[in-house]
């Protein structure tokens, strides 16, 4: 839980480490290794999915996709101020995206919840790429149903309602 604290400070930074950028063959693969690993402790699923520490390390676990996330839809354009708003998706953006919609209906802890919408919502509003990922997520009806949240968790409702929006759905 501490470590994907200290990850998530360290991408959430106005100066985040220079592997994170994924310049190379090599850091591009320990970034989506860590991605892979954030999914991993993200999991609702797991067998001890509702013990404190569990819930710790998924709530810490999020927030360093969060950050990835917000990371990514802010700065992955910058590399050509001219590119057009139809990017092609990177690995580490479908990987989230995908990653933080398949297990979204069995989240039952809030924060975690919280912030996978905000890791969807960033994604999805990323001008360079947002066109994209809401045509992944269609195309794979990854979103289907997800809105049923609402009927649990009503601090929920406006940020379902704000993703759901963004796929007009």
């Amino acid at each position: 839980s501490m470590a994907w604290c200290v990850l998530s400070n360290a991408v959430g930074s106005k100066n985040p480490p220079n592997w994170f950028d994924g310049l190379s063959e090599s850091t591009n693969e320990k970034f989506l290794r860590l991605i892979d690993l954030a999914l991993n402790d993200g999991n609702p699923t797991s067998d001890a999915s509702s013990s404190q520490t569990d819930i710790s390390l998924r709530q810490s676990a999020v927030a360093f996709l969060y950050n990835v996330s917000h990371h990514l839809s802010h700065r992955e354009g910058s590399k050509a101020p001219q590119a057009e708003e139809n990017e092609e998706l990177s690995e580490a953006v479908m990987a989230i995206l995908i990653g933080c919609l398949e297990n979204l209906m069995e989240e039952k802890d809030v924060v975690s919840l919280t912030r996978r919408y905000m890791c969807l919502g960033q994604l999805l509003k990323a001008k360079r790429f947002g066109k994209n990922a809401i045509g992944l997520v269609r195309d794979l009806g990854l979103f289907d149903g997800v809105c049923e949240h609402r009927e649990y968790y009503s601090d929920l409702d406006s940020l379902a309602k704000e993703v759901a929006n963004l796929l007009d759905m």
